[in-house]
């Protein structure tokens, strides 16, 4: 199945909302380190292909 730009976006917004529901469960020190995870990805970039492994293993 071919993805469109706009479902990819979906599929990451989606992916991201539910990372930060469940990071609301965890100890401050790993909310900080998922935080800091993200900040590195919307700074550096992310390489989509492994985005795509990550989600389709």
């Amino acid at each position: 199945m071919l993805m469109t730009y706009p479902d990819m976006e979906e599929m990451i917004a989606e992916s991201m909302t539910l990372l930060m529901e469940r990071s609301n469960k965890l100890n401050s020190k790993d909310q900080s380190a998922i935080g800091q995870e993200f900040r590195e990805w919307l700074t550096e970039g992310f390489c989509l292909d492994e985005l795509l492994i990550f989600y389709f293993s």
